[in-house]
């Protein structure tokens, strides 16, 4: 969603009967969001398209259907800047050569190579991909999650403490680490692993949200519960997703002062943030919110923290494992 101002959702599923139930379920789950009622472009020809496009029309998906050849990558690319909803049925049509321009460059890109497609980038942010009737079985490590990393490395700036990472890639957090720096903290980096030691007096910070190796919009909310409790006034502008400062009415309940003009957070430290009852409205809010209950004194209650516990493998049980004292109660 909210591809360069456009609102569509891209869904790839090889399809059999569990690919179909599947997008039955996607149509379904973006239902309600999806306003007004979007063109729905299908890439490929054959009966399955049809009838995905009469289902999506019946059920208040889609106004209008557009079906494209996919091995007419002019088809594609135009199509692609017009539709609302695109939907990719068959991977197995698709042995002619297409470009991906705009991409998310870096990280969120995995490589498939080692299956046997053939992905190249040609460009910073410009991908080409040549279909292949078949891909191999081949080993990979996943890798690290750099926005859980930065996070619980949060934890202890928030908290004035020290925490050891392991198993991540300090290069894929060079910007946040270059801002932790910035601040005031101690940082040991090794290949595979980041410490942090935080018990030095923290500097506010500017910082701007940019695609990788930028600093990363999803790691702006644990920053900002960090940055309400540094004296001096921060700024973070945010410059990928709109909807990013749901943390702040939160934080602010807790004794935060935290302002959004346009696209900014504007923090002024504070020297105490106090226990609240506050409710979790995505993954990155969850995290924040549970920063500034860390910082602050008397117990705080989180509602809906099953956004957190979706994105966060054992969250309550990694921060119990490093001493804080933390219930899951329903």
């Amino acid at each position: 969603k909210n591809f360069q101002c456009s609102s569509w959702i891209y869904v790839g599923a090889l399809f059999n009967s569990k690919g179909v139930v599947e997008l039955l379920r996607v149509f379904d789950l973006y239902k309600k969001q999806i306003e007004p009622r979007t063109t729905l472009t299908l890439v490929g020809e054959g009966p399955l398209e049809t009838w995905i496009g009469k289902f999506s029309m019946s059920r208040g998906i889609s106004d209008s259907v557009n079906i494209v050849q996919s091995q007419t990558q002019a088809n594609v690319h135009k199509y692609l800047a017009q539709a609302d909803l695109m939907v990719h049925l068959s991977p197995y049509e698709t042995f002619g050569l297409i470009s991906l321009e705009a991409i998310a460059s870096g990280l969120p890109v995995i490589s498939l190579k080692n299956g046997g497609a053939q992905i190249d980038f040609i460009g910073k942010r410009t991908i080409k991909i040549i279909g292949v009737k078949k891909l191999n079985g081949c080993s990979h490590e996943v890798i690290g999650d750099r926005i859980e990393a930065f996070s619980y490395l949060c934890v202890a700036v928030i908290t004035r403490g020290k925490i050891k990472i392991n198993k991540i890639n300090p290069k894929n957090l060079y910007t946040e680490l270059k801002i932790l720096k910035k601040m005031g903290c101690d940082l040991k980096i090794k290949n595979s692993s980041i410490e942090i030691n935080a018990k030095k007096k923290l500097k506010p910070v500017k910082i701007k949200t940019l695609p990788f190796p930028g600093f990363a919009t999803d790691n702006s909310p644990p920053l900002i519960a960090v940055l309400a409790k540094v004296k001096g006034k921060s700024e973070i502008q945010e410059n990928i997703f709109s909807q990013r400062f749901q943390c702040v009415p939160e934080l602010n309940k807790m004794g935060a002062s935290i302002s959004i003009k346009n696209n900014k957070a504007i923090i002024l430290g504070v020297d105490k943030l106090y226990g609240s009852e506050c409710i979790s409205s995505d993954l990155r809010t969850t995290f924040s919110i549970i920063l500034g209950a860390l910082a602050a004194s008397e117990i705080s209650i989180i509602d809906r923290v099953y956004h957190g516990f979706r994105g966060y493998y054992q969250l309550d049980k990694k921060l119990k494992k490093i001493g804080i004292n933390i219930k899951k109660i329903s």
